[in-house]
């Protein structure tokens, strides 16, 4: 004779068969959890590898560039605030801009007034010396970024600038119209990390030619040259 099941044991087959699911799917969804888990470590250890390995194939590059100039880098700090070193802030930070005869100090009120040229190296300056690397690129025209000779560095810590002099050397117009401005620019780097520029030691100065072109009036710099002997 075919015993009959009760209500109350098949109400506890059914919570088992569910509970059973349950584990069943608790054990998938960790294993799921492992696994991802394993792939993140893996893919993070490589990251983490390409990394150092560009770091020090960089790293060996700005040795070798040192060794090769004979000039000697401090070590860079990105977490620096250069504002905090007393023996910087007593160097001369003026901004020295001669433009026509006439020389006048940059400060952000007298560039405002003056706008142009005065304005863009007020600002230059301002983003160099606060180590903006990310708003850098947009000092340059987009012929400059795309010249094979172009300098523009991806990242550079806050420069300790100093000794800065601007000078207009030629005013150019074509046959369009389209004014361009030569100017010589100089400044020497205190305790220079290499971040910025790599061809003077910290407190030497070698001018620089930078060519500034006229965009609907705003000026940008199209080209940086050095001067030899200077």
């Amino acid at each position: 004779m075919k015993k009959e099941i009760s209500r109350q044991e098949r109400e506890e087959t059914a919570d088992a068969k569910v509970k059973d699911k349950r584990r069943v799917k608790k054990a998938l969804i960790i294993a799921a959890c492992v696994f991802l888990g394993a792939l993140l470590l893996a893919a993070g250890a490589e990251l983490a590898a390409s990394l150092l390995k560009k770091r020090g194939a960089e790293e060996a590059v700005s040795r070798r560039e040192a060794e090769e100039s004979g000039i000697f880098f401090f070590e860079p700090d990105y977490s620096e605030d250069i504002f905090e070193d007393e023996v910087y802030l007593a160097l001369d930070r003026s901004i020295r801009f001669e433009y026509m005869g006439e020389e006048i100090l940059l400060t952000e009120q007298s560039a405002s007034r003056r706008g142009g040229a005065a304005l863009m190296f007020y600002n230059y300056f301002q983003c160099v010396i606060n180590g903006d690397y990310a708003a850098y690129p947009g000092f340059f025209t987009e012929e400059y970024k795309k010249s094979p000779y172009a300098e523009i560095p991806e990242k550079f810590a806050m420069q300790k600038l100093c000794d800065i002099g601007i000078k207009l050397f030629d005013r150019r117009q074509n046959e369009n119209g389209a004014i361009s401005e030569i100017f010589e620019v100089r400044y020497a780097i205190f305790e220079n990390n290499g971040t910025f520029r790599r061809d003077i030691p910290s407190l030497e100065t070698r001018t620089l030619v930078f060519e500034l072109a006229y965009d609907d009036g705003v000026p940008l710099i199209n080209s940086i040259g050095r001067r030899k002997n200077a």
